[in-house]
C-alpha cells in the first residue's frame, strides 16, 4: 500500500494483481516511506503481519489514520 498525502491518493495492493509493476514506479511517491510495502513485522496485537497486504478490516480497526486516508482520498486498485 502506497499512501501519498501531497497529492491525496493510495494504491492498495492486491496479491497476484500485477500490483508489484504499478507499486514500483509510485514508491517515490510513498508518504509512508515503505512502512506498508514489502515488510513482514510483528505487529503488537496481530501477531506476524504482512504489511503489504493488510485487508481493509484490518487497516480500519488497527490502523485509523491510514483508513481514514484511503477513505478521503483518491484510492485504486488493480484486478
Amino acid at each position: 500500500m502506497i499512501i501519498n498525502d501531497k497529492y491525496c491518493f493510495a494504491f492498495i495492493h492486491i496479491p497476484k494483481c500485477a500490483g508489484t509493476t504499478v507499486r514500483s514506479p509510485l514508491q517515490q511517491f510513498d508518504s509512508c516511506e515503505g512502512a506498508f510495502t514489502n515488510r513482514v513485522d510483528e505487529h503488537q496485537a496481530l501477531g506476524p503481519l504482512d504489511y503489504q497486504h493488510i485487508p481493509l478490516y484490518t487497516l480500519r480497526d488497527f490502523f485509523k489514520p491510514e483508513f481514514e486516508k484511503i477513505c478521503d482520498y483518491w484510492s485504486f486498485v488493480v484486478i
